[in-house]
């Protein structure tokens, strides 16, 4: 490993203790999987429009029990070289321990920036979204900040270090969701360009949840992405 990627990685091991170590002994913790496939068209096209679709599925207890699956689909629009809108929608069915099925629809929009720095690429995304939830007493808003820096290993190297923080904030009250904190998220992990239109990436995901019903949770996930770009 070169110094530079050890240093990546403890940067990320120490972001992730500082952010996501609750200060109350009340938690839950679980381990988890979670996998993406995203399909996206690549930006430089003739046309400024783009789209992009997501499937995730995430389980828990490791991979017992089926906990979420995610299917989105997104259209956006390149406002410059470096950023770009879109606007999306999201149908999230969801498979509590009870039994049954909570859907969820979501409608979210989301701003884009992406640049070089330290030597690699930082990608900025605000994510605002409308939440519609079966059993909830009304439309919940929430907004997203994630913050993204990729390094390749070496010049040219089709492996690239990768490292994510992202913190959710509700802006109003429900029945399942108070205002304020929702959840926080911190990644780190690493991907490989596999061809020049389809990269994997892996890693290690902690991810820190509120809850108004009960005590709050701390998952420790391997997280798993295909993304292919068309």
């Amino acid at each position: 490993m070169t110094s530079a990627g050890l240093r990546f990685l403890t940067v990320v091991l120490l972001t992730t203790l500082s952010c996501s170590v609750p200060a109350s002994a009340q938690v839950i913790t679980d381990e988890r999987l979670w996998t993406t496939v995203s399909v996206q068209e690549r930006s430089g096209t003739a046309s400024a429009w783009r789209w992009a679709g997501e499937f995730v599925l995430r389980t828990r207890d490791g991979v017992d029990d089926v906990d979420v699956l995610v299917g989105r689909g997104i259209i956006g629009y390149d406002l410059t070289d470096r950023s770009s809108g879109w606007v999306g929608f999201a149908v999230i069915p969801s498979f509590p321990d009870p039994g049954g099925i909570v859907v969820e629809k979501r409608l979210f929009q989301q701003y884009l920036w992406s640049g070089r720095g330290l030597g690699g690429t930082v990608t900025l995304r605000t994510r605002f979204e409308q939440r519609w939830t079966e059993g909830n007493t009304g439309l919940a808003w929430r907004v997203r900040q994630q913050v993204r820096f990729s390094r390749p290993f070496a010049p040219r190297s089709r492996f690239s270090w990768v490292g994510t923080e992202e913190i959710h904030f509700h802006t109003n009250d429900t029945a399942r969701y108070d205002r304020g904190f929702d959840q926080n998220r911190v990644f780190g992990g690493i991907s490989r360009t596999v061809k020049q239109n389809v990269r994997f990436e892996i890693g290690y995901l902690n991810q820190y949840s509120h809850s108004v019903t009960g005590p709050n949770r701390m998952n420790h996930i391997l997280s798993v992405g295909t993304t292919m770009t068309f």
